[in-house]
């Protein structure tokens, strides 16, 4: 229950990161505002992952700090 929050903004932040890819990879003229919703999410996601000591957990949070 306590990783209830994690565990949804984790896939939210993968599903965004994995649709974004797939604009920029193809030059789409909309890209802008899932480039920065992706940031946002990858944000949110980092500091909900940095609350939790697993180590998973941690990794997460870096790797969506450098992606935001």
């Amino acid at each position: 229950q306590m990783m209830a929050r994690c565990i949804s903004l984790t896939r939210d932040c993968a599903d965004v990161c994995a649709i974004t890819a797939r604009f920029v990879a193809r030059g789409s003229e909309h890209v802008a505002p899932l480039l920065k919703e992706c940031a946002e999410i990858c944000r949110a996601c980092a500091d909900e992952c940095a609350k939790h000591e697993h180590r998973h957990c941690q990794e997460c949070a870096e790797a969506c700090r450098r992606c935001a």
